[in-house]
C-alpha cells in the first residue's frame, strides 16, 4: 500500500471533523494505524466471494418479537384521545401544533 500523506490525514480528520493531531508522534501514530487498517482490507479484496451468499444483516435469524399490530381501542380511550385533542390549544391539517422549540 502507498503511504498516506500528512495532507490525507489532515483531510479525513477534517472530513470526519476531529481535531486535527499537532503533535508529530501521535500524527505519525495515526498514519501508521491508518495504513495497517487500510492493508486489512486490502486483504481482504483478494478473497474470493463468488460463491458465498449475500447477507442483507449479521445474522439469519429472525425476530421473536411480536408483529406491530394496531389494536382496536376500548370505548373509553377513543374518549379519553378525543377529550385530550379538544383541549390542545391549537390544531393543523390533523395535527398537532406546538410552538417552536428551537426559536422561530
Amino acid at each position: 500500500m502507498n503511504r498516506l500523506s500528512k495532507e490525507t490525514l489532515e483531510y479525513l480528520s477534517n472530513l470526519a471533523r476531529v481535531a486535527n493531531e499537532t503533535n508529530p508522534t501521535r500524527h505519525a501514530k495515526l498514519l501508521d494505524d491508518l495504513v495497517q487498517i487500510l492493508g486489512h482490507f486490502e486483504e481482504l479484496q483478494g478473497v474470493d466471494t463468488a460463491h458465498v451468499a449475500p447477507m442483507t444483516g449479521g445474522t439469519m435469524l429472525s425476530s421473536i418479537v411480536r408483529a406491530d399490530v394496531a389494536l382496536n381501542p376500548e370505548p373509553q380511550q377513543v374518549a379519553q384521545r378525543a377529550a385530550s385533542i379538544e383541549q390542545f390549544p391549537e390544531r393543523e391539517h390533523g395535527y398537532l401544533k406546538v410552538p417552536p422549540v428551537f426559536g422561530d
